[in-house]
């Protein structure tokens, strides 16, 4: 017998229902149970599940992203005996099949009933794992970016804080910080680099990208692990929500709405800043020319942009399954 458990995690506990095939239970009705959120309450929940299905069920857990809470729950099951049995969603899907059961009350327990029941019928895939230093990276990559915001917030207040000079003092003070702390994050995440030689090479594979430097180069790597694993090209741009996203019904409503954002934001802000960089340096490059040609063509700059966003990752993942960069390789994927 196929069962899913739901869960909705927080901070300090997660509730949890299960949904199997043979289940006739309403959503509101489903066997639930709120669990402390570390190892006892995993092993509660096993527990529970065990005597709710059975122990020879072929038991699989589902939950949505929740950065930290949801991983580390993650790697708590994995340490009780159920490796490779969870899969972490996007939140998005879960939100919109929630709209589509029309449910009339939205509670904890709810809400990991219906999750349940949305991996009893979708049956989303398993992830690929990412190595312990790719995670490391990752880790790194974001807290680096919400620390160069704060930075960059802070800069706005120092602005206008010129009459105020204790306040201005105590601004730059903090200000100055910061700036400290995003270096130390670079020096370590280059320590990291350099430490794993597979990593390092692809690090200078993908820093040869023009516009590529080294922070981006750690994005591409972290966020989006080994570029070798997707199978083909749109799968990658996809999984960085960079495909695009239209809108026909009938022959009336004919829109594009862009792209899907769907992957994590972080890469794309990235990848936009790798694009501004080729785009505006000074010496003629692929992704220069490309762009000066699609805007000559009367594409968008937002647009062509964009496109150059998506040739990066292309070349990226081109010249790492080459294991190396030539010219004619990036002028071909860049053509």
């Amino acid at each position: 017998m196929e069962a899913w458990a739901g869960l909705d995690v927080a901070k300090a506990k997660f509730d949890a229902a299960l949904a199997w095939e043979s289940s006739d239970r309403k959503i509101e009705e489903a066997v639930c149970g709120t669990f402390a959120r570390d190892a006892g309450g995993v092993k509660d929940f096993l527990e529970m599940a065990a005597s709710a299905v059975g122990g020879d069920a072929a038991f699989q857990i589902v939950m949505e992203a929740t950065g930290s809470y949801s991983s580390e729950l993650e790697k708590m099951f994995a340490s009780a005996g159920l490796p490779g049995r969870t899969r972490i969603v996007n939140p998005r899907l879960v939100h919109h099949y929630a709209k589509s059961l029309g449910l009339k009350n939205e509670t904890d327990k709810i809400a990991a009933s219906m999750i349940a029941r949305y991996g009893l019928e979708r049956k989303p895939p398993l992830q690929d794992t990412l190595s312990v230093s790719r995670a490391k990276l990752r880790a790194l990559i974001r807290g680096r970016a919400d620390l160069v915001k704060a930075r960059t917030a802070i800069g706005e207040q120092l602005k206008e804080a010129a009459s105020c000079e204790t306040l201005a003092a105590s601004l730059k003070r903090i200000h100055d910080f910061i700036a400290k702390e995003v270096k130390s994050i670079e020096l370590e995440m280059a320590a990291l680099i350099k430490s794993e030689p597979d990593m390092r090479r692809d690090a200078e594979l993908v820093e040869s990208i023009p516009g590529v430097g080294f922070i981006n180069a750690c994005a591409i790597l972290g966020e989006l692990g080994d570029l070798r694993r997707f199978r083909k090209r749109g799968q990658l741009i996809a999984f960085a929500g960079l495909n695009c996203v239209s809108k026909e019904s009938g022959s009336s409503v004919r829109r594009k709405f862009g792209i899907s954002k769907a992957g994590p934001s972080e890469i794309r802000r990235v990848l936009h800043l790798a694009a501004r960089a080729s785009i505006n340096s000074s010496a003629p490059n692929i992704f220069s020319s490309f762009y000066e040609r699609k805007c000559k063509e009367g594409k968008a700059k937002l647009s062509a942009s964009t496109a150059i966003m998506r040739k990066i990752l292309l070349v990226a993942r081109a010249i790492l399954l080459k294991n190396g960069s030539t010219p004619e390789l990036v002028g071909e994927m860049a053509s």
